[in-house]
């Protein structure tokens, strides 16, 4: 009994800080107006661990975004689903066809990969370019929903 009771308030413990260790991590709904907001602030962001994913609502399409001080934006597009790798030849022509520097990365398992896409630019066009990528790839209109979550350290 005492043990049981012991686990339980371990797990409570636990489960509090790991729940409360993301606690910068915000959800938002919004549309491609709100994209400079995230953008910037993922940006401006001081922590390594910042990200941003934005995902068009009820779907199952994301993009996943990180910055580097050095490297620029970081924009991950993972290829797992079916729908994502049919997507795969999309992404890299339209790569080369705008002229953005990309890999082919493996997921830390092997199993999947990922199309990444490194941009060095100022903010302004790393925003504007993010919005063309969605626009471009998945067909979205300015009234398009996205959930908007990403963490930025501060």
């Amino acid at each position: 009994m005492k043990i049981a009771i012991l686990i339980t308030i371990i797990s409570a413990i636990l489960f509090y800080f790991f729940r409360n260790k993301r606690n910068n991590e915000k959800l938002v709904i919004g549309n491609l107006s709100n994209f400079d907001e995230f953008i910037s602030k993922l940006i401006d962001s001081k922590s390594n661990d910042s990200f941003l994913i934005i995902s068009i609502k009820d779907t199952d399409k994301f993009i996943q975004f990180k910055y580097y001080v050095e490297e620029g934006l970081e924009i991950d597009f993972p290829l797992v689903t079916n729908e994502q790798k049919q997507k795969r030849n999309l992404l890299i022509n339209y790569c080369k066809r705008n002229k953005l520097y990309f890999k082919i990365n493996k997921s830390s398992d092997g199993q999947h990969e990922f199309l990444d896409i490194y941009l060095k630019a100022e903010k302004k066009e790393l925003m504007d370019t993010v919005k063309k990528i969605y626009i471009d790839i998945y067909n979205v209109n300015p009234s398009t929903e996205f959930k908007i979550n990403g963490d930025f350290g501060n």
